[in-house]
């Protein structure tokens, strides 16, 4: 039993729409050259729903160098809290990263021209990284 959850399989064929006049329906995703690992990993009880959802730190265990982090200022050890994808000067995308496939998931929503934002705990203390996403910056995913 594996699944994938609905707001990965949305933001992959929103990215494959976004692709269509490239020939290769496939999507293309921000890679952000880091090794995440999820550490503490908890559930919590929602008493209005009913339901127990669980909730873990996603912390950079290895950052390649001139990727995407390392040029944003990335660090191992750095804790992901949030991303934000701005387009146009607008937020197109935010959100608290509570699990680790909520970092991928949310790479799928990137596109050339962005300015990915992401929100890090280093040594207790927050750090806003940011930096304009190429298209080098992006890899077809099959």
């Amino acid at each position: 039993g594996y699944a994938i959850g609905s707001d990965h399989a949305v933001a992959v064929a929103e990215n494959i729409i976004a692709q269509e006049g490239d020939g290769t329906g496939m999507a293309r995703c921000a890679t952000l050259g880091i090794t995440v690992g999820a550490q503490g990993k908890h559930g919590i009880y929602n008493e209005r729903t009913g339901k127990v959802y669980f909730e873990e730190q996603t912390v950079v265990l290895s950052l390649s160098g001139g990727g995407v982090a390392y040029r944003m200022g990335m660090d191992v050890n750095d804790t992901v809290l949030a991303v934000s994808i701005v387009r146009g000067g607008e937020v197109a995308d935010a959100q608290f990263i509570t699990a680790q496939a909520q970092l991928s998931t949310a790479l799928y929503r990137v596109r050339a021209g962005d300015t990915l934002e992401i929100t890090v705990s280093r040594g207790g203390e927050l750090k806003e990284l940011s930096t304009v996403i190429t298209e080098g910056d992006l890899q077809y995913r099959g």
